[in-house]
């Protein structure tokens, strides 16, 4: 089976998302298929910045439309496009609606870019089936013009949902008609998380609710690489007779630390170490102004086998849970879970997410500040090691044998 991976965020990125698209290009080779991948080009600045929406940013200019490398077509990438430049003529009020409508406004120079390529590249053998991996929803829209322009099967991967919860409830009346109208030609559905999946069967539409859908969790897998030593090096120096306590991954407001920090402020510090990698800026700062008596470390963003080194090394990690967020995993989650260290989360989670870490066992849920030394952190723990069969059933494999068959019931 020839297939297509159409994503706007791959590596040299690192994050999240990727992590799944890698694993679905990798595991869908081993099983036998010819996989390609279609993404966005990223400038040097691009991958180091701390900026959350790394899909806006403009790229640097090289010669042509795309350029490819190994199985990897990335595309150019524009701030602006025809779409946008429509829409920033609109009133102000128009401009919403109009943006809506057109699902992804603001990404949609690599739909225009993603056609020509796909054009000139595969035009003469398309593929069998295409996984548009969304956020953001320009993936959806290219595998949908590609689909119509090519006759190529494709379906959605949705990492996360196309409806917020700052949605009213009109936005996500007009959010649904438009996500309706985009599927319809799809043959299938990918989600992340259970919930996601039953949230959107109550906005979708009767015929959309009837494609094949699958849940296709991130998964773990094992580092490809070797860790940075002198990170690792620099960690165990601080952890000398301490408790080492750390949060990995990226932080939004509506998941904060303070939680955690503030329960930390009436202990020792000297007892204990904080380690936080890949924290962006603004929480950064805010965390050394409020918190210059703990024993915080910060790291910049490191590597994927450094970020898993330090979550073995830990006594504990921390998961602070985005409040109200439906689709209920943090992206550590998995790795978090493999580690065999505790994980102490803040207040209920997700009856979804919660399931899992108490299927797992390493983890402690804290209804109040006072729960988060008091009872754990200042307690014996015991940490619980997971099976051969435990770690396997989270594997980013085993998630993307579930992917295999999938697509093989739908080609």
């Amino acid at each position: 089976m020839r297939i297509l991976l159409v994503t706007l965020f791959y590596e040299p990125l690192n994050n999240i998302a990727v992590t799944r698209l890698k694993a679905f290009n990798k595991y869908l080779t081993e099983f036998g298929h010819e996989v390609d991948v279609l993404t966005r080009h990223y400038s040097e600045d691009d991958i180091l910045s701390s900026n959350l929406n790394k899909g806006m940013l403009a790229g640097d200019d090289f010669e042509g439309d795309y350029y490819k490398k190994g199985n990897v077509i990335y595309t150019k990438y524009k701030t602006t496009n025809s779409k946008l430049n429509f829409s920033n003529k609109l009133p102000k009020g128009i401009k919403g609606l109009y943006n809506i409508s057109q699902l992804d406004v603001f990404h949609y120079s690599f739909v225009e870019y993603g056609v020509k390529a796909y054009q000139q590249e595969f035009s003469n053998n398309p593929h069998d089936i295409i996984i548009a991996s969304s956020p953001v929803p320009a993936a959806l829209l290219l595998a949908k013009q590609i689909n119509e322009q090519f006759g190529v099967k494709w379906i959605a991967d949705f990492r996360d949902s196309y409806f917020t919860d700052e949605d009213n409830i009109s936005i996500r009346f007009f959010k649904r008609q438009v996500l309706n109208d985009t599927l319809k030609r799809s043959s299938g559905i990918l989600y992340t998380s259970k919930w996601m999946l039953e949230d959107d069967l109550k906005l979708l539409s009767k015929a959309i609710s009837k494609l094949p859908k699958e849940i296709i969790y991130n998964g773990f897998s094992k580092a490809e690489n070797s860790h940075e030593e002198d990170i690792i090096n620099s960690v165990g120096l601080l952890m000398s007779n301490k408790k080492l306590i750390v949060f990995t991954g990226t932080l939004y407001i509506q998941r904060n630390l303070n939680f955690f920090l503030d329960s930390a402020l009436s202990i020792n510090d000297k007892e204990v170490v904080f380690v936080f990698v890949g924290i962006q800026k603004v929480f950064k700062d805010e965390i050394i102004e409020k918190y210059s008596n703990l024993n915080i470390h910060f790291f910049d963003n490191v590597s994927y086998a450094t970020s898993l080194k330090l979550q073995k090394m830990a006594n504990f990690l921390l998961m602070p849970i985005w409040r109200g967020k439906f689709t209920g995993f943090p992206g550590k989650v998995f790795e978090y879970i493999q580690s065999d260290t505790k994980i102490i989360v803040d207040k209920e989670p997700p009856l979804e997410l919660k399931s899992f870490l108490i299927k797992y066992k390493n983890f402690n849920c804290c209804y109040d500040k006072g729960d988060v030394f008091d009872k754990y952190i200042d307690s014996n723990v015991v940490n619980y090691k997971l099976t051969t069969l435990e770690k396997e059933l989270i594997s980013r494999k085993y998630q993307v044998k579930k992917l295999n068959i999938f697509l093989e019931k739908l080609i």
